[in-house]
């Protein structure tokens, strides 16, 4: 098989497995986004502070957001600022970092039929791809969970 035609496969599997993912997070149950996770995890080193200094916003502004693509939510703007619509928008926060999650593992099945330099090159390019969108997602994360703490206190 020609290196060309062994790369196209390689993007026309990666990209098929990440649309595949965001597909399937539409159908995804309330309850499996309630909660955070590995790799959906904070740690405690991560703040809003940390994620503006990687750029977040300019992240934000140069990346297309296409949550709402099959037939979820967009998360360009809030639904609304009281605890209900808080909480939704959490919930499609979290889906969009899971199918960014996933679709970094898409390159997995890489290794089983290229070369071990061209998987790795695969897979590094889709975690740097990817690693914009997490970002995004994780910024706005923690700034709802600081939201929702403060208007559960008032």
């Amino acid at each position: 098989m020609s290196e060309l035609l062994l790369i196209a496969i390689n993007v026309w599997l990666l990209f098929f497995i990440s649309v595949a993912a965001g597909l399937w997070a539409t159908y995804w149950p309330d309850s499996w986004l309630q909660r955070d996770p590995f790799p959906l995890r904070l740690y405690a080193w991560e703040s809003a502070t940390f994620y503006r200094g990687l750029w977040v916003t300019t992240l934000a502004r140069r990346l297309p957001e296409a949550g709402n693509t099959f037939g979820g939510h967009s998360k360009k703007q809030l639904f609304g600022s009281d605890s209900t619509s808080l909480d939704r928008y959490l919930m499609e926060v979290r889906r969009g970092e899971w199918v960014h999650q996933i679709s970094c593992l898409a390159a997995i099945p890489l290794f089983f039929f290229n070369p071990l330099w061209q998987a790795l090159l695969f897979l590094l390019a889709t975690i740097a791809v990817n690693a914009g969108f997490i970002i995004i997602l994780r910024y706005n994360r923690i700034r709802l969970l600081g939201l929702q703490a403060r208007f559960r206190v008032d």
